[in-house]
């Protein structure tokens, strides 16, 4: 695995959301999607990612 690309391992159709996203949503979609992160993004540029130890640092 460590000499593949990250490129064939990456996922490419990351879950994006809004910076105005409620953080109970972005929980949500974390739970459902089995996801630990998700890009944060203004007019489909990303600006940050929000990762489950960000929230729970915060809490």
């Amino acid at each position: 695995m460590l000499d593949k690309n990250v490129k064939e391992i990456m996922t490419k159709k990351p879950k994006t959301l809004s910076p105005n996203t409620l953080i109970s949503k972005a929980l949500k979609i974390m739970n459902e999607e089995s996801i630990t992160n998700i890009f944060i993004t203004k007019q489909k540029k990303p600006i940050g990612i929000i990762h489950m130890h960000d929230i729970l640092k915060k809490n």
